[in-house]
């Protein structure tokens, strides 16, 4: 970590509260305040609270990924075109 670039830090913590998100949701919560807050495990809208806070954990996870990509792709396409053919 002392070696990383500034702008892999946020990365870093959107990765790890991700995770924790996934894998506090996708087990049986069974802590009071989770009842008291969004109802005893599958009953009412409970599940799909889980639901959505499991795809809110993988949207962390995922988008320090996809934003990486995505400047990649920016970065290749400005190479010169010179440059792509010589690829081997």
């Amino acid at each position: 970590l002392a070696n990383a670039p500034l702008l892999a830090i946020p990365g870093i913590a959107s990765v790890l509260a991700g995770s924790f998100l996934v894998s506090v949701t996708t087990m049986r919560p069974m802590h009071p305040k989770w009842i008291e807050r969004f109802g005893a495990p599958g009953a009412g809208s409970e599940p799909e609270t889980r639901f959505r806070l499991q795809l809110l954990g993988w949207l962390c996870m995922l988008s320090p990924v996809l934003i990486f990509l995505v400047d990649a792709a920016f970065r290749l396409a400005a190479l010169p075109p010179a440059m792509l053919e010589t690829w081997p």
